[in-house]
Protein backbone atom coordinates (compact mmCIF):
# COMPACT_ATOMS: atom_id res chain seq x y z
CA UNK A 1 0.00 0.00 0.00
CA UNK A 2 1.39 3.38 -0.97
CA UNK A 3 0.22 6.71 0.33
CA UNK A 4 1.37 10.28 -0.01
CA UNK A 5 1.42 12.90 2.70
CA UNK A 6 1.40 16.36 1.18
CA UNK A 7 2.31 19.35 3.32
CA UNK A 8 3.49 22.84 2.51
CA UNK A 9 5.88 23.15 5.45
CA UNK A 10 7.44 20.54 7.70
CA UNK A 11 8.62 22.11 10.93
CA UNK A 12 10.09 20.79 14.17
CA UNK A 13 9.07 21.94 17.65
CA UNK A 14 10.12 25.51 18.49
CA UNK A 15 11.37 24.74 22.01
CA UNK A 16 12.97 21.96 23.98
CA UNK A 17 16.04 19.78 23.38
CA UNK A 18 15.10 19.14 19.74
CA UNK A 19 13.92 22.64 18.89
CA UNK A 20 13.77 23.42 15.18
CA UNK A 21 14.72 19.81 14.35
CA UNK A 22 12.75 17.33 12.27
CA UNK A 23 13.87 13.79 13.08
CA UNK A 24 13.47 10.61 11.03
CA UNK A 25 12.90 7.54 13.22
CA UNK A 26 15.71 4.98 13.54
CA UNK A 27 15.52 2.34 10.84
CA UNK A 28 13.77 4.73 8.44
CA UNK A 29 15.35 6.70 5.61
CA UNK A 30 14.68 10.11 4.17
CA UNK A 31 15.22 10.20 0.42
CA UNK A 32 15.44 13.76 -0.83
CA UNK A 33 17.05 14.69 -4.14
CA UNK A 34 20.39 16.42 -3.63
CA UNK A 35 20.91 15.26 -0.06
CA UNK A 36 23.93 13.32 1.09
CA UNK A 37 22.97 9.69 1.63
CA UNK A 38 26.36 8.56 2.94
CA UNK A 39 30.04 9.42 2.84
CA UNK A 40 32.96 7.03 3.27
CA UNK A 41 36.64 7.86 3.22
CA UNK A 42 40.11 6.58 3.78
CA UNK A 43 42.87 8.95 4.78
CA UNK A 44 46.30 9.26 6.32
CA UNK A 45 47.48 12.53 7.82
CA UNK A 46 51.12 11.42 8.25
CA UNK A 47 52.12 8.88 5.60
CA UNK A 48 54.78 6.55 7.01
CA UNK A 49 56.21 5.29 3.70
CA UNK A 50 56.69 6.39 0.14
CA UNK A 51 54.18 5.06 -2.38
CA UNK A 52 56.28 4.88 -5.56
CA UNK A 53 56.47 3.15 -8.93
CA UNK A 54 58.76 3.08 -11.95
CA UNK A 55 56.23 1.10 -14.03
CA UNK A 56 54.91 2.73 -17.21
CA UNK A 57 51.68 0.74 -16.75
CA UNK A 58 49.20 1.76 -14.07
CA UNK A 59 49.78 0.04 -10.72
CA UNK A 60 47.70 0.15 -7.55
CA UNK A 61 48.87 2.52 -4.84
CA UNK A 62 46.96 0.63 -2.15
CA UNK A 63 44.65 3.60 -1.56
CA UNK A 64 41.06 2.36 -1.88
CA UNK A 65 37.59 3.20 -0.65
CA UNK A 66 34.45 1.07 -0.97
CA UNK A 67 30.85 2.21 -0.90
CA UNK A 68 27.60 0.24 -1.06
CA UNK A 69 24.96 2.46 -2.71
CA UNK A 70 21.64 2.79 -0.94
CA UNK A 71 19.74 3.82 -4.08
CA UNK A 72 19.98 3.00 -7.79
CA UNK A 73 20.50 6.15 -9.83
CA UNK A 74 22.36 8.04 -7.09
CA UNK A 75 25.44 10.08 -7.95
CA UNK A 76 28.66 9.06 -6.21
CA UNK A 77 31.24 11.83 -6.04
CA UNK A 78 34.75 10.43 -5.64
CA UNK A 79 37.46 12.85 -4.53
CA UNK A 80 41.21 12.26 -4.12
CA UNK A 81 43.71 14.73 -2.71
CA UNK A 82 47.36 14.27 -1.75
CA UNK A 83 49.41 17.07 -0.22
CA UNK A 84 52.69 16.10 -1.91
CA UNK A 85 53.73 13.99 -4.88
CA UNK A 86 57.22 13.77 -6.37
CA UNK A 87 58.59 13.41 -9.89
CA UNK A 88 62.37 13.28 -10.42
CA UNK A 89 64.20 15.23 -13.14
CA UNK A 90 63.05 14.52 -16.71
CA UNK A 91 60.15 12.37 -15.51
CA UNK A 92 56.38 12.53 -15.47
CA UNK A 93 53.70 10.82 -13.44
CA UNK A 94 50.04 10.08 -14.21
CA UNK A 95 47.50 9.32 -11.48
CA UNK A 96 44.04 7.92 -12.23
CA UNK A 97 41.03 6.18 -10.68
CA UNK A 98 39.96 2.57 -11.10
CA UNK A 99 36.44 1.34 -10.36
CA UNK A 100 36.18 -2.35 -9.41
CA UNK A 101 39.56 -3.06 -11.04
CA UNK A 102 38.83 -1.24 -14.32
CA UNK A 103 40.20 2.18 -15.26
CA UNK A 104 37.27 4.56 -14.82
CA UNK A 105 38.75 7.89 -15.82
CA UNK A 106 41.33 9.44 -18.12
CA UNK A 107 45.03 8.83 -17.56
CA UNK A 108 45.54 12.16 -15.82
CA UNK A 109 42.19 12.58 -14.05
CA UNK A 110 43.60 12.52 -10.51
CA UNK A 111 46.77 14.39 -11.31
CA UNK A 112 49.83 14.75 -13.46
CA UNK A 113 53.27 15.89 -12.38
CA UNK A 114 55.96 16.67 -14.95
CA UNK A 115 59.55 17.50 -14.15
CA UNK A 116 61.53 18.95 -17.02
CA UNK A 117 65.31 19.32 -17.38
CA UNK A 118 67.34 18.81 -14.22
CA UNK A 119 64.70 20.03 -11.79
CA UNK A 120 62.64 17.72 -9.62
CA UNK A 121 58.99 18.52 -9.04
CA UNK A 122 57.12 18.37 -5.74
CA UNK A 123 53.43 19.11 -6.09
CA UNK A 124 50.03 18.41 -4.56
CA UNK A 125 47.78 16.26 -6.73
CA UNK A 126 44.10 15.48 -6.80
CA UNK A 127 40.96 15.16 -8.82
CA UNK A 128 37.29 14.22 -8.79
CA UNK A 129 35.06 11.71 -10.52
CA UNK A 130 31.25 11.42 -10.68
CA UNK A 131 29.64 7.99 -11.03
CA UNK A 132 25.95 7.08 -11.39
CA UNK A 133 24.93 3.92 -9.55
CA UNK A 134 23.26 1.16 -11.57
CA UNK A 135 22.94 -1.42 -8.78
CA UNK A 136 23.15 -1.73 -5.01
CA UNK A 137 26.37 -3.78 -5.18
CA UNK A 138 29.48 -2.55 -3.38
CA UNK A 139 31.84 -0.47 -5.53
CA UNK A 140 35.57 -0.19 -4.87
CA UNK A 141 37.43 2.89 -6.05
CA UNK A 142 41.23 2.74 -6.13
CA UNK A 143 44.02 5.20 -6.91
CA UNK A 144 46.53 3.98 -9.53
CA UNK A 145 49.72 5.64 -10.79
CA UNK A 146 52.37 5.18 -13.46
CA UNK A 147 55.57 6.76 -14.66
CA UNK A 148 54.82 8.70 -17.83
CA UNK A 149 58.30 9.70 -18.92
CA UNK A 150 61.84 8.90 -17.84
CA UNK A 151 63.04 5.79 -16.08
CA UNK A 152 63.17 6.84 -12.43
CA UNK A 153 60.56 6.00 -9.83
CA UNK A 154 57.74 8.50 -9.36
CA UNK A 155 56.01 9.01 -6.03
CA UNK A 156 52.28 9.81 -6.07
CA UNK A 157 52.25 9.84 -2.24
CA UNK A 158 55.35 11.25 -0.53
CA UNK A 159 56.45 10.25 2.97
CA UNK A 160 55.13 12.59 5.71
CA UNK A 161 52.44 13.90 3.32
CA UNK A 162 48.70 13.38 3.73
CA UNK A 163 45.97 12.03 1.49
CA UNK A 164 42.24 11.45 1.44
CA UNK A 165 40.06 9.38 -0.89
CA UNK A 166 36.34 9.84 -0.31
CA UNK A 167 33.12 8.63 -1.94
CA UNK A 168 29.88 10.51 -1.27
CA UNK A 169 26.48 9.22 -2.39
CA UNK A 170 23.99 11.95 -3.33
CA UNK A 171 20.28 11.12 -3.75
CA UNK A 172 18.77 11.91 -7.18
Amino acid sequence: MTSTLQVQTLQGPTSGADSNTVRVADGHNLHAKGHVVQCVETSDSDVARYISTSSTSFVATGITVSITPQFIGSKVFVDFKCSMAFSPANSGMAVTLFEDGVQATGDYSLGYVLSQSTDTEYSPIGGEYVFTTTSLAEIEFAVYARADAGTDAVTPVFIKSSYILSATEIAQ
